[in-house]
Parts: C-alpha cells; sequence; structure tokens
C-alpha cells in the first residue's frame, strides 16, 4: 500500500500542485493582467493628465496671446491717438504761427500803409504848398505886368497930354498937371 498511496499520494500531491501550479499561474496572470490595466490606466491618466495639462497650457497660451493682442491693440490705439494728438499740436502750432505771420504781415502792412498814406499827405501838402507858390508867383506876376502896363499907359498919357501950362490943359481937365 504504501507505492500504490503514495503513488495516488503523489498524483494528488502532483495534481494538487499543479492545481496550485495552474492557480498561481491565473493568479500571475490575473496580477499581471491587472498590472497592466493598472500600468495601462495610469498611462492614460498621465496622459490624460498631460492632456489637461496641455490644454490648460493652451488656454493659457490663448488668454496671453488674446491679453498680448488687446495690450497691443491698446499699444496701437494709445499710439494711433498719441499721433493724433501730436498731428492736433502740430497743426495748432502751425496755425499759431500762421496767425502771429498774418498778425504781423497785417501790422507791418497797416504801419507801411500809413507811412504811404504819411507821404503821400506830406506830398499833397507840397503839392498843394507848390501850386499856391506858383499861383503866388502868378499872381505878383501879373501883378507886376499891370503894373508895367499901366505905367506904359501912363507914359503914353504923359506924351500924349500937353504940357503944363498950355492953352489945352483947363482946370476941369484931371490928367492936367498944374504946378
Amino acid at each position: 500500500m504504501s507505492t500504490k498511496v503514495m503513488v495516488g499520494a503523489g498524483v494528488i500531491a502532483i495534481a494538487l500542485m499543479s492545481g496550485l501550479w495552474i492557480q498561481k499561474e491565473r493568479s500571475e496572470a490575473r496580477r499581471q493582467a491587472l498590472a497592466q490595466q493598472a500600468e495601462q490606466a495610469q498611462r492614460e491618466a498621465e496622459e490624460a493628465r498631460q492632456q489637461a495639462a496641455l490644454q490648460v497650457a493652451e488656454v493659457e497660451v490663448n488668454s496671453l496671446e488674446n491679453e498680448r493682442k488687446r495690450s497691443e491693440m491698446s499699444a496701437s490705439q494709445a499710439a494711433q491717438l498719441r499721433t493724433a494728438a501730436e498731428q492736433s499740436m502740430a497743426d495748432a502750432r502751425r496755425e499759431s504761427a500762421r496767425n502771429q505771420y498774418t498778425y504781423e504781415y497785417q501790422k507791418t502792412r497797416e504801419r507801411f500803409e500809413a507811412e504811404m498814406a504819411d507821404m503821400q499827405r506830406q506830398r499833397m501838402d507840397e503839392h498843394m504848398k507848390e501850386q499856391d507858390r506858383r499861383r503866388a508867383d502868378e499872381a505878383i506876376q501879373e501883378l507886376q505886368r499891370k503894373i508895367d502896363q499901366a505905367r506904359q499907359e501912363e507914359e503914353k498919357q504923359k506924351q500924349i497930354r500937353p504940357s503944363i501950362g498950355t492953352v489945352t490943359c483947363g482946370s476941369s481937365d484931371p490928367h492936367c498937371d498944374k504946378r
């Protein structure tokens, strides 16, 4: 019995061992499968975490990009406003300079016109004085001519009239010289 029992016990032991081995193999296979699943889940979780991190980073990048664009737009608008303000100031300066030039030109023109009017008045006064002198000279010449003419007339009358004490000279004759 001992051999049969031993063989039977050996067979049972082998069967049990093989069952245990099979169970161990299955358990090992399950453990490996679970480890692979856990590894796979961990990889997927890591990928999901990386994907989420990428999405967050992308959102942040987009947000930063949008903020940069807004900032650029604000900077661009500020630059445009600054340029417009500088242009407006330059226009105002040019307008002020133009107005100053116009004012100075107007003042110079008024001064020139006043000087021209004074010169014309002086010329007119001189012209009037010259005309007055000419008229006075003409009047003096006319008087001188009349005086000369009157003297000549008187000389003629003296030659024509009789001398003093002649018979033709009467007391009522105004041309007679009675002395």
